[in-house]
């Protein structure tokens, strides 16, 4: 008879097909790491974030590892901060897999995956050559290490680093030396002790190197006649 009936009820949808952002920013793909690793980056959406996973495993072909093991979960969104910390002493040296992934509410996944190597054998401990004070300036030598992985040498004076003086210390990197002579300069008068230790490419750092004492004295002493005053007359 062609009546129609009234409107069914309505069925409002939202289409969400953008996965969250899911990157690892440090270490970089191919770093070499050991000890406690901080892996930073970005597992995030803006207003349907679900969680965030990171998983480990040993890097067996180009596919990735057949068996990944879960280190973190959280339902925390993260933008370029840490994301966790993986602890690697115990684990066997060679090349392990790190993948992030992130998921929102609508079952997107976006997924980030890096290789790194895990080197926890520290650098033999160098020689320190000499200690040489000229005026307020101490010049130290030492013997170049031969390790092929390694990063450069933590100078110490008097068991603090000598280049980072005021400094709040949160990383040894920037403070790492490249050469094998360093000066240290505009030193107050004092007894001064050195010692050097040397870092890899993995952050692990030496034993301490023979220590050396330098003893800085380029002031002359006061002297002042304090009686009788000057142009006093005695009889």
């Amino acid at each position: 008879a062609g009546w129609e009936s009234s409107p069914s009820n309505e069925v409002a949808l939202t289409i969400d097909t953008t996965a969250p952002t899911a990157r690892i920013d440090s270490p970089r793909d191919g770093a070499a790491v050991g000890n406690v690793v901080d892996i930073r980056g970005s597992a995030y959406s803006s207003n349907d974030f679900k969680a965030y996973r990171i998983y480990v495993g040993t890097a067996s072909g180009p596919d990735g590892p057949a068996d990944w093991n879960l280190i973190r979960t959280s339902p925390v969104p993260t933008l370029s901060d840490t994301l966790t910390h993986w602890d690697t002493l115990g684990l066997a040296h060679g090349q392990y897999a790190v993948k992030l992934e992130a998921e929102d509410l609508s079952g997107n996944i976006s997924t980030h995956q890096i290789i790194v190597s895990i080197d926890n054998s520290p650098p033999l401990a160098p020689v320190l050559l000499s200690a040489t004070a000229n005026g307020s300036t101490v010049t130290l030598a030492w013997q170049a290490n031969s390790e092929t992985d390694l990063a450069g040498y933590l100078v110490f004076r008097n068991h603090n680093l000598a280049n980072a003086d005021d400094v709040v210390i949160t990383s040894f990197a920037p403070f790492v030396i490249m050469e094998t002579v360093f000066e240290d300069t505009d030193l107050p008068d004092g007894t001064f002790i050195y010692y050097i230790l040397a870092m890899d490419a993995a952050g692990n750092t030496s034993e301490p190197s023979n220590s050396l004492e330098v003893i800085l004295d380029t002031h002359a002493p006061s002297a002042a006649i304090i009686s009788p005053e000057n142009g006093s007359s005695f009889g």
